[in-house]
């Protein structure tokens, strides 16, 4: 039996994160290497005063085959990133096409 003081296991977060991008998926499975990162754009008016903040997700993608390739794009959301980078990337024919079932 357990200790009491024992700390409870958590459910590994990157494991469901990895099954629902299957754009980011499919890229790795094609030979690319990825990287999520964000950001926040804030507007101001003339007095300081936050008017808004829009968030951007970067995704991007290196694959090397003889020569070096490197898509970077920016959407709203990690789906929408994902989604544009897969067809950025289907654009210089590479990894799967943005409408494939693989």
């Amino acid at each position: 039996m357990p200790a009491s003081n024992a700390t409870p296991v958590r459910p590994r977060l990157h494991r469901a994160r990895k099954l629902r991008w299957s754009d980011r998926r499919r890229l790795e499975n094609a030979g690319w290497r990825t990287l999520l990162g964000y950001g926040e754009d804030h507007e101001r008016a003339g007095d300081g005063t936050l008017v808004a903040v829009r968030s951007r997700w970067i995704a991007e993608a290196e694959h090397v085959s003889g020569r070096v390739l490197v898509c970077e794009v920016v959407g709203g959301d990690a789906h929408t990133a994902w989604a544009e980078l897969r067809r950025e990337a289907g654009r210089l024919g590479l990894g799967s096409p943005p409408n494939s079932q693989a």
